[in-house]
């Protein structure tokens, strides 16, 4: 279930990562990653907490981590750090969508 902000109910959204081995191209099904949301202005909204998950009826390929998070409309910067590597994914929950230049 999501959070109440000031204006209604924030929803729930899947937030996946796949992790693969470059060289090999396979999934990698024993990575210990974090993953934490900021607000564009780089403000910590969530450190989310890790599921290793795959699809229902999915193959073992489908294999990711990730959680649900609360979000509201808006922009976010979403960081993953595995070991040494690090990534960082600019996403855009909901109408904040049609504005997405310039993030």
């Amino acid at each position: 279930m999501g959070g109440m902000g000031a204006s209604g109910p924030i929803l729930n959204h899947h937030l996946e990562l796949h992790i693969y081995n470059v060289a090999s191209g396979k999934v990698v099904d024993n990575a210990k990653p974090t993953i934490t949301v900021t607000s564009a202005s780089g403000k910590l909204v969530s450190k989310v907490p890790i599921a290793v998950m795959i699809g229902v009826n999915a193959p073992a390929s489908d294999l990711h981590y990730g959680n649900n998070v609360a979000l509201k409309d808006g922009k976010y910067r979403v960081l993953v750090t595995v070991g040494m590597a690090k990534a960082t994914f600019a996403v855009v929950v909901g109408t904040a969508a049609a504005s997405m230049p310039g993030m």
